[in-house]
């Protein structure tokens, strides 16, 4: 990953402050200096403090995929999904004609057999950038590696053959090798196709996973960031690095919620980019808001610190500040619906179907799920969802612990909150401000994430929908989890029925990252 320090070269070098003006900064223009501008040395950076133990990463398992909870006992993957043409003659694939196929193997093989969906995937800002790469130019070896490594582990899950999965453990590791070299020469790293493959990288260790998937999907994500963010001036971009950066942007925001810390993409400089504007107004204007949600959860842990008289003062200001949010969303969902007519609708719950009656009375399967017009409105719509989710309950979490009381039957009351602990100044118990939505609406959000999850199980949509969904997915599991709903059992039967058919691991991935010491939850 590339680091980055503050102030302009010359500066640097002189070890004196810098109030990085453009394109010369003032203090080198007062002493006639030739400022020497703020590219930067690309250094990597190993972010592993424990290195993998060589049977970690070498050893083959008899069967290909292994699991950790209860649902996922067992390791052989029955696979029922498209591609059986494809897979059948996995075994007689040389390295030669998959390199030369390797654009066919990501589209054919990872995406799924699209079809129809093609258009629909290639003019979204967050699949775009997967179906531009696999037309691109491969002979980058970060990228044409990272596609390998993405199409044969596809065909080694699908054919159940471990040695496939090993080869694609190979080109994984040689595309981390052929990055590290090319952060080291600094010549060809800021390239589109080195973007492309370091993005790559990222969706590897969502759909297929590393032994360390979870700092693998950070680290990467954290270096397209950084290298993105050292090429501001985004007038020169291509079309290949727009479409990059949309993807990208997608990815930053998700990390930047999880560690609970401001990301940059929030910042006027990049919201307001021409280009940006022009495209798809909605798609840019919800993550344009999904940005702003870092910075609220982290002035809501700096309240958890926070001893002082001011704290009423400070709780009012964040509870402000989520209303406004909640606000803003509300509109942008009145915008986004506005003479499109229906973009979803309830159909019959196929597991609840396959599961039968006797099963659904015993466990807390739904009957229906929720189907969409399109790709992108069931992933706008899901991630509409999952804000007003995550920043009503971040808001409910910090009432209750500053109040130092803990109600996990909220959901069913929704009270406000007397907080015995602050009073004012005429000795009067203060009372929270009411939650922006009501606990009855609440639970309804968390349940309408919860049957979205059908819509991606299609063979056509699996392999891609994880990557839509794995964030939704975090903030409503985790809500059920909380309150100890049994809700919660839906999201095991969807992951069982995933890896049975495609041999995705989804509830390995976020236990990775959740387990991850280096990375923070996505609490609610």
């Amino acid at each position: 990953m590339p680091k980055i320090s503050a102030g302009c070269n010359t500066c640097r070098k002189r070890k004196k402050g810098c109030d990085m003006q453009r394109p010369s900064c003032g203090q080198c223009k007062k002493l006639s200096l030739q400022c020497g501008g703020y590219g930067r040395e690309l250094k990597f950076i190993h972010t592993s403090s424990q290195p993998c133990k060589k049977s970690e990463v070498h050893a083959i398992p008899d069967k290909v995929v292994s699991c950790s909870n209860k649902l996922r006992k067992s390791s052989t993957v029955i696979c029922n999904t498209t591609g059986q043409a494809l897979t059948s003659h996995a075994e007689s694939l040389s390295k030669s004609a998959l390199v030369g196929s390797c654009p066919g193997l990501f589209l054919n093989i990872f995406l799924g057999n699209i079809g129809s969906n093609t258009e629909n995937l290639s003019q979204s800002c967050f699949t775009g950038w997967m179906v531009t790469t696999s037309q691109s130019n491969y002979e980058n070896p970060i990228l044409r590696n990272a596609l390998l490594a993405l199409g044969l582990a596809r065909v080694g899950k699908l054919s159940h053959d471990p040695r496939i999965v090993y080869k694609s453990q190979q080109f994984y590791s040689s595309a981390l090798v052929q990055l590290y070299w090319r952060l080291n020469i600094n010549s060809e790293c800021l390239g589109d196709e080195s973007l492309a493959g370091i993005m790559c990288l990222t969706l590897y260790e969502v759909i297929e996973g590393s032994p360390m998937r979870g700092l693998g999907w950070a680290s990467h994500t954290d270096g397209a960031t950084r290298l993105i963010k050292l090429q501001p001036n985004s007038s020169k971009w291509t079309d290949f690095k727009k479409k990059l950066f949309l993807g990208l942007r997608f990815f930053a925001v998700i990390r930047a919620i999880g560690s609970r810390h401001p990301v940059f993409l929030a910042d006027p400089e990049w919201t307001c980019l021409p280009w940006l504007q022009a495209g798809n107004q909605h798609s840019h204007q919800l993550l344009q808001l999904l940005a702003a949600i870092p910075s609220i959860l982290q002035e809501i842990d700096l309240i958890r610190d926070d001893h002082s008289s001011y704290l009423p003062v400070r709780v009012q200001e964040v509870s402000r500040k989520c209303c406004d949010l909640l606000e803003n969303l509300s509109l942008w969902n009145i915008s986004f619906q506005d003479g499109r007519g229906l973009l979803h609708w309830e159909m019959p719950s196929i597991i609840s179907i396959k599961k039968g009656k006797e099963f659904t009375r015993e466990h807390p399967l739904f009957s229906t799920c929720i189907h969409f017009l399109d790709t992108e409105t069931a992933h706008l719509q899901m991630l509409y969802w999952t804000a007003q989710l995550l920043i009503c309950n971040n808001l409910w979490l910090i009432y209750q612990f500053v109040s130092g009381q803990e109600n996990r039957s909220w959901h069913k009351i929704n009270e406000p909150i007397v907080n015995s602990l602050l009073d004012d100044s005429d000795g009067i118990p203060y009372r929270m401000p009411e939650l922006p939505l009501p606990a009855s609406e609440l639970y309804m959000v968390a349940v309408n994430v919860a049957r979205s999850l059908e819509y991606f199980l299609t063979p056509e949509l699996m392999t891609i929908g994880v990557t839509m969904f794995a964030f939704p997915v975090t903030v409503s599991l985790g809500y059920f989890q909380y309150f100890g709903l049994p809700e919660a059992e839906w999201f095991d039967f969807v992951f069982e029925r995933i890896l049975n058919s495609s041999g995705i691991d989804v509830g390995g991935f976020l236990d990775a990252v959740a387990n991850e010491n280096s990375l923070c939850l996505v609490k609610i």
